[in-house]
């Protein structure tokens, strides 16, 4: 750190003498590069201005390298409140909203809106997985991306909003008749999601597991993490699972809680049972996608 700040300077129109802490967070494996106005902040050496767009800055990449070693991942990305930059400062409910690198199950995400460009559409991330051709990303519902009608393959999803992009649409399955709403999304701009879940109050449960929906029982206590409600508690009740491919409970959610994880909690871990799909329409309860379904649909390791 003390030889990036003796080569590099930080500047910006509100803070023209900002220190560089105000923009690296210095971990044991990753140093990750903080904007928190790309269209007014300019990274340079003592020679050469690069960029004013966290793109540009990544040429810089190489020269950060030199001082911190190879073995040190670079990640840029931007943020609209430099207090709020990695998991640490995601783990309470009323900041499920704030930006989070590392993300987590049961922050927020957002996409576009095809029909109304200026009104996003927002639900919450579910957990991290890797496809069997390797590529990772999250697993989410289908139905909160974009358009339910229309096919958004290849189009971009932030955390939490539009001036952070976290991945690109992959695979997308909704139309009214298809078993799975679900989606799994693509990690772009050096954006990760943690092995973890956030529950509030300070505590992030690690992910344990993943159960079939032959491996779990009617009466389950479960939660539910979204980003709207936070964690919600309820019970299987499999009396009124007319549609196979989903399981309905008695936790409480409402819009924007689409996505969430759902699973098993015992002490600081969580197996994931599924992801929070909907109101089931029957008796009142929720509904949601169990694991066995996302895992066949989206080809999960």
């Amino acid at each position: 750190m003390d030889k990036i700040k003796e080569n590099f300077s930080f500047r910006s129109d509100e803070h023209p003498d900002a220190p560089l802490d105000a923009m690296f967070v210095d971990t044991a494996k990753e140093l990750i590069v903080v904007l928190e106005n790309p269209e007014s902040t300019e990274f340079s050496n003592s020679a050469n201005t690069v960029a004013t767009r966290s793109a540009g800055i990544s040429a810089m990449t190489p020269e950060i390298k030199s001082f911190v070693g190879d073995e040190i991942e670079i990640i840029v990305t931007s943020m609209r409140d430099q207090s709020h930059n990695s998991s640490s400062n995601c783990n309470y409910d009323h900041e499920r909203d704030d930006y989070c690198q590392p993300a987590a199950g049961g922050v927020e995400i957002s996409s576009g809106n095809e029909r109304d460009p200026t009104d996003p559409v927002v639900s919450t991330l579910g957990f991290p997985a890797t496809q069997n051709d390797g590529t990772k990303g999250f697993v989410t519902v289908g139905h909160a991306l974009y358009d339910r009608e229309l096919e958004p393959i290849g189009s971009p999803v932030y955390q939490p909003d539009s001036l952070n992009q976290i991945g690109t649409v992959k695979d997308r399955y909704y139309n009214g008749h298809q078993d799975c709403d679900c989606a799994f999304i693509e990690l772009t701009n050096g954006r990760t999601v943690a092995n973890q879940v956030v529950y509030g109050a300070g505590i992030l449960l690690t992910i344990d597991d993943f159960k079939d929906k032959w491996q779990t029982s009617d009466g389950d206590i479960i939660m539910m993490s979204g980003k709207t409600l936070g964690s919600q508690f309820g019970a299987i009740n499999s009396r009124y699972n007319y549609n196979t491919e989903t399981v309905f409970a008695t936790y409480n959610a409402i819009p924007g809680d689409s996505g969430g994880p759902v699973g098993k909690v015992s002490g600081s871990v969580i197996d994931i049972y599924g992801i929070h799909k909907g109101n089931s329409w029957y008796g009142n309860y929720e509904a949601y996608m169990p694991y066995d379904v996302l895992d066949s649909y989206l080809d999960l390791q």
